[in-house]
């Protein structure tokens, strides 16, 4: 990739970024609690984007960011209040903005419809005329007339009484470097006011030691505007550093030439009176009073040139595969250390004392690397929750609804990878909450309820997983109609009498639904099932509770990581298992006399005058029991709060490098993933929330190294 390309391919990984804060903003506009900041926001993230494309010459984008930034500028000004802002009208355009720069990503093209034009231009003149309902905005089949930019802000009627203001910049040398053409900072300060430009070039050096690649020029700009200093900051920070310029103040510092200027260092040096300042040609001086041709919209600031120009301020962009890479190396590192302490039971008394402390101190910096490497592809769920107000508006449109949409605990970090699969899961709940569960108006005013309908979306970690909880105080779950449609197709028998939480479950079974009628939105039947296929692909697990006429509540446990976690090494008969540690909470010798056998062959463990069903990890893998198994291990599941689980030893407790199954070889009950111990051989992840259900059925766990092995 040549370094053109690979600042256009930055450029568009920024363009993500900058609409996802978009949204966000937006959002907020939407939902009536925006600030100060959400609309500045808003405006910076739509100016970068047209920044960037002007230096691509990405016309198209240039222009609809040109009208979209004018619109959030009337915002940002106080022309139009943000009570009386058209909300679908810029929601949409965030929309076709996100649409244009995929577009021009792919190198095509996207017209946009005349009648969102129209409405962005009317926005951006003060008024709030918003499309009408049902009028196609988005794109045309056939491309648009070029719409005429937002009319500058000197022809706009001022806001409040215009001043003069003195700006200096004197950016350094690198400045052409940097890809900046200081024509692209005057028109970005013509939109703020009329504006006069001298240029001083006291500090060009003669033509023999000239280096046409540095910059020795300064300006000094006269600008007339109602605008305050900090949108005249804002307008130069995304070109020059902050001591590149100064705003009503002295001028910045000059940087003495460099010693290839021999002519500059004398003018210094002798203190001799600097050249006069030169005019800019009457041409150009009349373009940028608005007066001649104004230059095209396109060179707008960009965050890409502040990137180019200004330190990192401590941050680093990053391939993703890099990162994969890293920790892939990792969990070897962790297999390695595994092997080594196996190997240390073999040595003898004293090689195995020096030995050990080189192993503990091992151990402590792969723990401290693995940490650290988790932290960098760490996200915050909130670039998935973010989308989801956007979702509720557009389904309270469709279902004739109206819901109160909560989010709680936003800025909770998990895997990248574990985020980017939320989405889709997060999708189909939130459809499932808005037309099952919540009731409309009527129905809910009928029942007591508020109108308006609330459903709470939060995350909070737990131990090493994260807990996603999608609650709705709608209707509950209809179990009656539920179980009547599951018998009707065969899934369960005539005669079958499901407990409450079986019936609750019978949602995620593919093709079952109890919509009426089927809708864009649900009714086919083939949401839920896709959740919990998603979320147990990514060694999760998904439960829900219902209340009828008070709500639902659908609960996803996920880990915090698919790389490596902390386990416990246990034996039944020949075979050894894992269980996370973050679902044990204690381990006992088990007392035959504290254990009470139920009909049907099951058995409770009497715990501290508290009862737990107890499961024989033997009997669960079809081994000949011979004797109790001395062990037990209480662990903690969605279902269960309290589980025992019988076995015969503790082998020991490491970190384990997870290894997928589904992807190599094929999803098993009751097994989360696996892992490679330090001999080499195979052990499974136990899916602690699958082993009672998997024990009721009376299916077997299947032994590890007979064809896993192989897979892994």
């Amino acid at each position: 990739m040549d370094a053109l390309a690979e600042i256009r391919s930055i450029y568009f990984d920024e363009c993500d970024e900058f609409i996802g804060l978009l949204e966000g903003h937006l959002a907020a506009i939407s939902e009536g609690r925006a600030t100060p900041d959400d609309i500045h926001g808003a405006f910076r993230a739509v100016h970068s984007i047209k920044g960037g494309a002007g230096a691509f010459a990405l016309t198209e984008l240039v222009e609809f960011a040109h009208m979209f930034e004018a619109c959030l500028d009337a915002l940002r000004s106080g022309k139009v209040a943000v009570e009386d802002a058209p909300i679908d009208m810029l929601l949409q355009a965030g929309d076709v903005l996100n649409e244009q720069i995929g577009a021009a990503r792919d190198g095509r093209s996207s017209p946009v419809g005349p009648e969102l034009v129209a409405a962005l231009q009317a926005m951006a003149g003060g008024k709030t005329v918003a499309p009408k309902p049902g009028d196609e905005i988005f794109f045309d089949d056939e491309p648009a007339p070029a719409a005429a930019p937002a009319a500058p802000a000197e022809a706009e009627e001022p806001a409040s009484a215009t001043r003069r203001v003195t700006i200096h910049l004197r950016p350094e040398t690198d400045f052409f470097r940097r890809a900046i053409d200081p024509r692209m900072i005057f028109d970005a300060l013509r939109h703020l006011g009329p504006i006069e430009v001298t240029c001083d070039t006291s500090r060009v050096p003669s033509i023999a030691t000239l280096d046409p690649a540095e910059c020795w020029m300064a300006w000094v700009i006269e600008l007339e505007t109602a605008s305050s200093d900090e949108h005249i900051v804002e307008a130069l920070e995304s070109f020059l550093a902050d001591e590149e310029f100064s705003v009503g103040g002295e001028p910045p510092a000059a940087a003495a030439p460099e010693a290839a200027a021999p002519a500059a260092e004398s003018a210094v040096a002798t203190s001799e009176p600097a050249a006069p300042a030169l005019a800019l040609p009457e041409a150009t001086h009349d373009a940028f009073h608005g007066e001649g041709t104004p230059s095209a919209p396109g060179s707008a600031p960009t965050a890409l040139q502040a990137v180019q120009r200004r330190p990192s301020g401590g941050t680093i962009r990053v391939d993703l595969e890099r990162i994969d890479r890293l920790m892939n190396l990792v969990g070897e590192i962790v297999i390695t250390q595994s092997m080594l302490s196996e190997r240390a039971g073999v040595l003898a008394k004293r090689e195995a004392a020096s030995f050990v402390d080189a192993l503990f101190s091992l151990a402590r910096q792969t723990r401290e690397l693995q940490d650290n490497v988790m932290a960098v592809r760490a996200q915050p769920v909130k670039v998935v929750f973010q989308r989801l107000p956007r979702l509720v508006r557009e389904l309270e449109r469709a279902l004739g609804k109206k819901a109160h949409l909560v989010l709680a605990g936003e800025d909770t970090e998990v895997d990248k990878t574990i985020v980017e699969e939320l989405a889709d899961p997060l999708i189909h709940m939130l459809r499932n909450s808005m037309d099952h569960g919540l009731e409309s108006p009527e129905e809910r005013i009928a029942a007591g309820k508020a109108p308006d309908g609330t459903i709470r979306v939060s995350a909070e970690h737990r131990g090493s997983r994260i807990l996603i909880c999608v609650t709705d105080d709608g209707r509950g779950i209809n179990r009656e109609k539920l179980v009547a449609k599951a018998k009707a197709r065969g899934l369960l028998a005539p005669d079958a009498d499901p407990t409450p939480e079986e019936a609750d479950n019978l949602i995620f079974h593919p093709g079952l639904s109890t919509a009426q009628q089927v809708t864009d939105v649900s009714g086919r039947g083939v949401g839920m099932d896709v959740v919990r296929r998603n979320v147990e692909a990514l060694g999760g697990r998904i439960t829900v509770e219902s209340t009828p006429g008070r709500g639902c509540k659908f609960t996803l446990g996920l880990p915090l990581t698919l790389a490596v976690l902390d386990g416990m090494i246990v034996r039944a008969g020949t075979e050894r298992f894992v269980f996370p540690l973050s679902s044990i909470v204690e381990t006992m010798q088990l007392d035959p006399g504290s254990v009470e056998p139920l009909p049907g062959g099951r058995d409770i463990l009497q715990l501290r005058g508290e009862i737990a069903p107890l499961l024989k990890l033997r009997k669960l893998l079809g081994i000949r029991a011979i004797g109790h198994e001395p062990i037990v291990v209480i662990v903690e599941t969605d279902t269960v709060p309290r589980l025992a689980i019988a076995v015969d030893e503790i082998v020991g407790q490491q970190q384990v490098v997870v290894k997928n199954l589904e992807s190599s070889f094929r999803r098993v009950e009751g097994v989360s993933a696996a892992t490679i111990l330090g001999d080499g051989l195979v052990a499974l992840i136990l899916d602690v929330d699958a082993l009672p259900a998997l024990s009721q059925s009376g299916r077997k766990l299947p032994m590890a190294n007979e064809s896993l092995s192989v897979a892994v």
